[in-house]
């Protein structure tokens, strides 16, 4: 199975840390924030990796190369214009004629099986499946609302207001996804899994399931959220 890492964003909310390096090669403690997407991977016998590229990619190319280093194939996609998260895969097409894994290459995360996940998507027949964790406070994150057999309702973006909290489950940014269903994102336009491409998926009955973790996130989304990172990263040592 070939696993997939986003890694093309800018980072602007990051302000100066995200000046000179992209926000993927950050380090959180001794290695950068990509890395640990790449053990998450390994861990999983998921060795076979495609990273997107934009800002900055040389750094990125400088340091995990063709991944031989670290246990793993790399290979990269670049884009010219920043295509978003379904877009960026969309790029990736032609190399992907099997279920394939897609992570965010910007997020630390922690307590995800990906084997189970994967089985699950298997036993389900799934066109995707997307690994959630339980959050109390959902004002920086899109959730997802479920069935009782897990199948997905509906994504809403970062909302104001949750009545359910204990039952509020977040997008952890790790997707399952077999390769039909890129067939309906338009070439070389900006396009996102969560607010553009699994809403239209839902609509038009294509299966969709959530996988509940008990996952540790840390979206490295700002300065504030950086900080708290590296207080915690200890949590990721072992992935």
């Amino acid at each position: 199975m070939k696993g997939i890492i986003l890694a093309a964003g800018l980072g602007n909310r990051l302000g100066e840390l995200t000046r000179e390096i992209p926000k993927p090669m950050i380090r959180i403690g001794d290695i950068p924030i990509i890395e640990y997407t790449i053990n998450l991977f390994k861990k999983a016998s998921i060795k076979d990796i495609i990273i997107n590229l934009h800002y900055k990619p040389d750094i990125i190319k400088d340091y995990l190369g063709n991944g031989r280093q670290f246990g793993v194939r790399i290979t990269y996609s670049q884009e010219k214009i920043l295509l978003g998260t379904a877009g960026a895969v969309k790029n990736m097409e032609r190399l992907l004629k099997k279920t394939f894994i897609v992570a965010y290459g910007d997020t630390l995360r922690k307590n995800i099986n990906i084997k189970e996940m994967i089985q699950m998507h298997k036993d389900k027949k799934a066109d995707v499946t997307v690994a959630l964790y339980n959050i109390g406070d959902s004002k920086d994150f899109g959730i997802i609302k479920m069935r009782k057999d897990n199948s997905i309702l509906e994504f809403i973006e970062k909302p104001k207001r949750i009545v359910d909290r204990k039952n509020t489950y977040a997008n952890c940014g790790v997707y399952v996804i077999e390769p039909g269903v890129l067939s309906g994102i338009p070439e070389n336009h900006s396009y996102d899994f969560a607010s553009d491409l699994f809403p239209r998926l839902i609509k038009d009955g294509y299966r969709l399931y959530g996988y509940p973790t008990k996952s540790y996130l840390l979206d490295i989304g700002t300065p504030e959220s950086y900080a708290n990172a590296r207080k915690v990263f200890r949590m990721f040592k072992d992935l």
